[in-house]
C-alpha cells in the first residue's frame, strides 16, 4: 500500500477512522434536526387544533369576509326578516 498509494498503514487508517468519525458527525445531526422537525410539527399542529375545533363546531358560521376582514352576518334570514334561530 504504502508503494502503490504513498500512504503507510497508520496513516490509511487514520484517514479512515477520520472519515468514519465525520460520517457519524453527519447522521447525529441530521437525527438532531430531524428532532427538531417533529418538535416543530407537533407544536405547530397543537396550536392548530383549537381553531379547528371551533370551525367544525360551527362557531364561526355566523361570519363572513367581507373587504379582507372577517365581520358577524346580519341577524337577517334571506328573506329580509328576523333570524328563526
Amino acid at each position: 500500500m504504502q508503494q502503490r498509494l504513498g500512504l503507510s498503514y497508520k496513516d490509511a487508517a487514520h484517514c479512515l477512522y477520520l472519515a468514519e468519525v465525520e460520517r457519524l458527525k453527519l447522521a447525529d445531526s441530521a437525527a438532531k434536526l430531524m428532532t427538531f422537525v417533529r418538535q416543530r410539527i407537533h407544536k405547530i399542529l397543537h396550536e392548530l387544533y383549537p381553531p379547528i375545533n371551533c370551525i367544525d363546531a360551527g362557531d364561526f358560521d355566523d361570519y363572513v369576509l367581507m373587504d379582507g376582514m372577517w365581520k358577524k352576518k346580519e341577524q337577517n334570514d334571506e328573506t329580509g326578516g328576523p333570524s328563526s334561530q
